[in-house]
Formats: C-alpha cells, sequence, structure tokens
C-alpha cells in the first residue's frame, strides 16, 4: 500500500467541501428565488437555536424541506402560509423512519439528508410541528 505524503488533503475533508460546494448552487438555483424561502429557513434556523427539541434537525435537510414544501404549492405563499405549510408537511410524518425522507438531489446515489437523526429525535420534532401548526 502506498502512503500518502504529508502535505495531501484529506480526501473525505475534500469530499465534504464538494457536497457543500453542490449544495450552495442548488440553493442558489432552486431556493433562493422562491418567495419566503429564505425567510421561512431563517425562521427554522432561530427554533433550531432555540428550542432543544429542533436543534438535531440537520440544516441541509430543512433547506431540501422549506424548498419543497414552497414550491409544491400551487401559487405563491406569503411567510405566514409558508411557515405553515412547513410545519404541516414535518406534521405529516415526512421525517419519521419509514416515510418518504428527504433525499438528497446533489448526490447520484440516494442519500437520505435525516441519517444523523435518531428515532426519537424525529418523532420529537414530528411532535413539536404538530403542535406548533395552527
Amino acid at each position: 500500500m502506498v502512503k500518502d505524503p504529508a502535505d495531501v488533503l484529506d480526501r473525505q475533508k475534500c469530499l465534504d467541501a464538494l457536497a457543500a460546494l453542490r449544495h450552495a448552487k442548488w440553493f442558489q438555483a432552486r431556493a433562493n428565488g422562491l418567495q419566503s424561502c429564505v425567510i421561512i429557513i431563517r425562521i427554522l434556523r432561530d427554533l433550531c437555536q432555540r428550542v432543544p427539541t429542533w436543534s438535531p434537525f440537520p440544516g441541509w435537510a430543512m433547506e431540501l424541506l422549506v424548498e419543497k414544501a414552497i414550491n409544491s404549492a400551487s401559487a405563491p405563499l406569503g411567510p405566514g402560509d409558508a411557515l405553515r405549510r412547513v410545519f404541516e408537511c414535518i406534521s405529516s410524518g415526512i421525517l419519521l423512519p419509514g416515510g418518504p425522507g428527504l433525499l438528497d438531489p446533489c448526490e447520484k446515489k440516494p442519500v437520505d439528508t435525516l441519517t444523523a437523526m435518531g428515532e426519537q429525535q424525529r418523532e420529537d420534532i414530528t411532535s413539536s410541528a404538530q403542535v406548533h401548526s395552527f
């Protein structure tokens, strides 16, 4: 086996950086132009920082979910309706094991963006969203 020289970059870190770049390009192309999308992502990020139940929710999965929820609406949504729609999506069980999940559209092979979350964490966020749906 050939050993890499000391000045070679770590392969996994390079792959992670490339994935982050693909995510940023996807966001610019798909989510950035949607009305209310950036606002709702900011609200959910704040929720993840303030409420311990929501803290395990990965940022990339959140961006995907918000884009899917808003983009699938038949008409442009204001911030209030968009937030309600996102909570309704989460309340429906999209995060739960055995559910549809959130696949990464930037990867060639199917990669679930929620693998970092445990089953209980997914259930807690789903339950919390059901309480916040109005």
